[in-house]
């Protein structure tokens, strides 16, 4: 995770997160940690990542909207079936 100073040039399309966070500082902490590759880090970061996408008010394509979707159920699913 890169952390973004506002004299960064456009920024737009990118996610920005509350660093503030109890899960973000988490999971920006495993980051750096072996526990990076695991399992539950990837579908933490997955799901964050296409919630992003589908509540960002920027139109998707039924497919990409699709696509999102079933991400996040397989995230979900690698998370529960742990």
């Amino acid at each position: 995770m890169h952390k973004f100073t506002g004299a960064e040039a456009d920024l737009a399309g990118t996610l920005y997160l509350n660093a503030a966070c109890p899960l973000i500082v988490k999971l920006a902490s495993a980051a750096s940690a072996a526990s990076a590759a695991s399992a539950n880090h990837d579908a933490a970061l997955a799901l964050i990542y296409q919630m992003a996408r589908l509540f960002a008010g920027r139109m998707m394509t039924p497919a990409d909207a699709t696509a999102a979707f079933k991400e996040t159920i397989a995230a979900m699913e690698g998370l529960v079936e742990k």
